[in-house]
């Protein structure tokens, strides 16, 4: 399918691309190297900690009261009642044993920290990140943060995805962080990350996240646009269909997910947390069977075709679920549908690997995209399901998988114009092949009409130098013979027929090659032939000329001429026509056009080919570098067309 190419500089291309991820990756997972700093029994000491570096989170265990919404004022100056247990945020409560039983995914709580203070610190903020619920957090007693409606149940509750930072003070004295959390529509009951540092630094650190997930959106949006695009042109190949609905479904889902900071918020900041939350992960849902269906594609040998009608019916029914099934049930199925896509993504990379052994095209680099799209996957799938604490690195894995497809479009691209410019050449060679070929058919077919008017001058010398001489010396002695007008009666006819066969034998003779060969002595022949064809058959013989020049130069009018002769006798022979029109006009257009039409019976039904009379016409017009078209007119008989470009028009 293509041309053969140098795999070196893709490969080392492919090398740099895998290298600069991984940087990337490595610095998105770069550790403090701070000692952690870890609250303990919902108390957090900050002394001897600096916060103008980087930010600090706020993890480990807070004062957890289940099932109760504590009024901040309950813990002033440190006192409060007895907390159920300690919980580790940002963990999720699940599996939580309070009162010697677990907890589920389900219900309300409040939270206390307790911050002791430190050193002097810059002007500090504090970020809550990854609210999948509703929750309200108080400083000292000031509400700061209210993302959606808490409530004991899930009927009142309303779901919101919170991404908000608020300005802190750090004084002498400890200050109260209190955090109301319910949730009825999640399964594990995460609770948000808290991060603390100064207000420039996370504002930074926020605007690169945004900055980075616009950055892959855009790509996202642009990739698919282009590949549908290309489908529209060539319908033919589904898979840029394919891949460009996948771009498509996963730029919906970094739109709302927590990975992209939902970076839609920042156009409709009305958006509901429920809307965000089906959208992304109907997103999520069919963006599984679309690449392995892009894959089946393109690597139809190595995708099974039943493998990708299961993920399509999976894929489905979660989509379905998610349209019509509350969120809850949908976040209750999301880890099987996890496992689902482990699969799938094993599935996918064993097919690339194998159809890289193969030597498809450009399978290679797509099976390396794959891996680092399935690693960063397969991180953000773990923080979601709460087994691992990472940085969530989608965007890097789904950027690198896009550069990798892009490099392999443009492998494609590159090398069908590398054939397209090979066939070009040879088209051209070829051209020039046979434009020699036609202007040696052109030169041969002037000899041949040049030979063959030799020919006919030299048939014609010889009747009228031979015959014609010989038939003119036999009329004479049969006068002779005669002796008056009382003579033989015999030899009187036989007079008269030698003075007929005289007569066209001198016709014939003319015909063949008139005196009259210059353009302007043809329009003169034309003119007599029209007279004599009417003399000679009876039928009524219109000839019009107009006249574009003085005196005409015109070289293919003696074309014109012959090919008019022929037309009249194939009129007067074959149509039986009794009124022709020959029509000469080189006045009203850069053209000398000649019309020959009767009123005869025109051309048999069903007739497609003319007889060598028509293509003897059509030949000549050709030398000469005109059109010849032949008609049946709607009232009967025939019309005979021939136009000669003119260039002497004055």
């Amino acid at each position: 399918m293509f041309l053969p190419h140098r795999q070196g500089r893709p490969r080392l291309l492919l090398a740099l691309l895998t290298l600069a991820v991984v940087l990337a990756l490595g610095l998105g997972c770069r550790r403090d190297p701070r000692p952690p700093l870890r609250a303990r029994n919902g108390v957090l000491d900050l002394a001897g900690c600096d916060l103008g570096g980087r930010p600090l989170r706020l993890t480990g265990p807070w004062a957890f009261y289940w099932e109760r919404f504590l009024d901040p004022q309950v813990f002033q100056d440190g006192a409060g009642p007895a907390p159920d247990g300690y919980l580790a945020v940002p963990r999720a409560w699940k599996g939580l044993s309070v009162g010697g039983r677990r907890l589920g995914g389900t219900g309300y709580a409040t939270l206390r920290l307790r911050l002791l203070p430190g050193p002097a610190h810059p002007p500090l903020a504090l970020k809550l990140t990854g609210v999948a619920s509703a929750c309200r957090l108080w400083v000292d007693g000031q509400l700061r943060v209210d993302s959606g409606r808490l409530a004991p149940n899930g009927d009142q509750e309303v779901l919101a995805f919170a991404l908000q930072q608020v300005p802190i003070q750090l004084a002498d004295r400890p200050v109260e962080l209190v955090l109301q959390v319910s949730n009825f529509h999640r399964r594990d009951g995460k609770l948000p990350d808290l991060i603390l540092g100064r207000q420039d630094a996370l504002a930074a650190g926020q605007i690169r996240q945004w900055g980075l997930a616009l950055f892959v959106i855009g790509t996202l949006f642009v990739m698919g646009i282009y590949h549908l695009a290309l489908f529209l042109f060539r319908r033919s190949n589904p898979a840029p269909l394919f891949f460009g609905l996948y771009c498509l479904l996963w730029l919906g889902n970094l739109l709302c997910v927590r990975t992209s900071g939902w970076a839609i918020l920042l156009f409709w900041p009305t958006l509901s947390g429920n809307f965000l939350y089906k959208t992304y992960e109907f997103c999520y849902f069919m963006a599984m069977p679309m690449s392995f269906q892009f894959f089946r594609v393109i690597y139809p040998q190595e995708f099974p075709r039943w493998v990708a009608k299961g993920f399509w019916i999976l894929a489905g029914g979660y989509a379905l679920l998610t349209l019509f099934g509350s969120t809850l049930a949908v976040s209750n199925g999301l880890p099987w549908y996890h496992l689902a896509s482990g699969l799938k993504l094993l599935i996918t990379v064993g097919a690339l690997g194998l159809a890289s052994r193969r030597g498809r095209s450009g399978a290679w680099i797509v099976l390396v995209g794959m891996l680092v799209l399935g690693v960063t996957s397969l991180n953000d799938m773990l923080n979601e399901l709460l087994v691992i604490e990472t940085p969530l690195l989608m965007p890097i894995g789904m950027l690198a998988f896009l550069l990798a497809q892009a490099l392999v479009l443009a492998m494609r691209f590159s090398r069908l114009f590398g054939r397209v410019e090979l066939l070009s050449g040879r088209l051209g060679r070829q051209n020039q092949v046979l434009q020699a070929e036609i202007s040696a058919r052109v030169r041969l077919e002037r000899e041949v009409l040049s030979v063959s008017e030799a020919e006919r001058r030299r048939i014609s010398q010889e009747l009228h130098d031979g015959l014609c001489q010989e038939l003119t010396g036999a009329r004479l002695q049969c006068v002779a013979l005669q002796g008056g007008p009382g003579g033989d009666p015999g030899l009187a006819r036989l007079g008269v027929l030698l003075e007929r066969s005289l007569d066209r034998a001198y016709d014939l003779a003319h015909g063949l090659w008139p005196v009259e060969h210059t353009p302007e002595q043809a329009l003169v022949a034309l003119a007599e032939l029209t007279q004599r064809v009417a003399e000679a058959s009876g039928c009524l013989v219109d000839f019009q000329l107009e006249r574009g020049c003085m005196t005409c130069s015109h070289p293919g009018i003696p074309a014109l001429g012959r090919i008019a002769q022929e037309a009249l006798g194939n009129a007067v022979k074959h149509a039986r026509a009794t009124r022709i029109l020959v029509r000469l006009d080189c006045g009203s257009r850069d053209v000398a056009c000649l019309t020959v039409q009767d009123n005869g019976q025109g051309r048999q039904p069903g007739a497609t080919r003319g007889g060598l009379g028509l293509r003897m016409m059509a030949h000549r017009a050709r030398s000469v570098g005109g059109s010849f078209h032949l008609e049946d007119r709607p009232d009967g008989g025939v019309r005979v067309t021939c136009s000669l470009p003119c260039r002497a028009r004055g």
